[in-house]
């Protein structure tokens, strides 16, 4: 009879490998306990780390609203009052309300990545938007925070309409504009081109977004849609927090797009996204 000899395994991961032999079946045993409860570790700290992102996220959401409720409450009593101080006032209301914005785009952004990261699938809430009038909208609320760029739309189409999540695209839009004023801190022209392409792959939506700024130096380009990840030029002089860029191209691609850069330091970027549209989408009407 074979004594029995107590297994100190119990409890613990094991690796088996088995290999075949002249001679039978060789069988490797390998203790990994250590590498899964690191695993384990890890996935604990995530999971800490988004319910903390979700309250935190949660808890800033109404005063973040409520800042930005009251700013567009006495921008309008500014506005009627007929007073010396109204421009001042109501210029100062606007930045208050773009902050306030900038802070709520960041929060998403942040949860966005979170999601991203753990390579779940953002819930996107299709609907008829029209980049069109979108743009418009984007253009005209970041021409209000800066006086030293220019910022304009050049498009040959009177409506551009496809199904999109709109806050989150929004939200792409912004990030690129935000980014185009703030590393062209001398100023300058903002360009958006926006127009519609036909190719064999279907029929896309394509905008550029031109600055004359910094630039992204060469060696940076090719990891500058990655979390975290910020042009070397710029980091430790101009703030930012390395996410915007990597949201907005996880939201791009994930509704079946792109978004590329090319640049070129001291002599601007061009960031251009393709979004996918209908056929049809020149007979779809705009939902205001």
């Amino acid at each position: 009879m074979t004594p029995r000899i107590p297994s100190r395994m119990i409890g613990r991961w094991v690796e088996v490998n088995l290999y075949p032999t002249t001679s039978g079946t060789t069988v490797y045993f390998r203790d990994i306990s250590a590498r899964k409860q690191a695993e384990q570790a890890a996935v604990e700290a995530v999971n800490v780390r988004d319910d903390v992102l979700r309250a935190v996220s949660h808890d800033l959401r109404n005063p973040l609203s409520a800042i930005k409720g009251q700013a567009q409450i006495l921008e309008r009593w500014a506005l009627r009052r007929d007073l010396p101080e109204s421009e001042l006032l109501v210029r100062g209301l606007r930045q208050i309300d773009a902050a306030a914005m900038r802070m709520s785009m960041w929060i998403e952004e942040l949860l966005d990545v979170s999601r991203l990261e753990l390579g779940q699938e953002l819930a996107l809430r299709l609907t008829s938007t029209d980049l069109v009038q979108l743009f418009r909208q984007a253009i005209a609320e970041h021409q209000e925070t800066t006086h030293r760029h220019q910022l304009h739309l050049d498009t040959p189409e009177a409506t551009i309409v496809g199904a999109y999540d709109a806050p989150r695209l929004r939200r792409v839009f912004d990030n690129l504009l935000s980014n185009a004023v703030k590393y062209s801190p001398q100023g300058g022209e903002i360009t958006v081109e926006l127009e519609r392409q036909v190719d064999s792959a279907g029929t896309w939506a394509v905008v550029r977004v031109r600055d004359e700024g910094v630039g992204i130096p060469l060696a940076d380009q090719s990891r500058i849609f990655e979390r975290f990840q910020r042009a070397g030029n710029v980091a430790g002089h101009i703030s930012g927090t390395g996410l915007g860029l990597a949201g907005s191209c996880g939201i791009v691609q994930q509704r079946g797009g792109a978004i590329t850069v090319e640049s070129r330091e001291k002599q601007g970027s061009t960031f251009t996204i393709r979004l996918p549209l209908p056929v049809s989408s020149r007979r779809l009407v705009s939902v205001a």
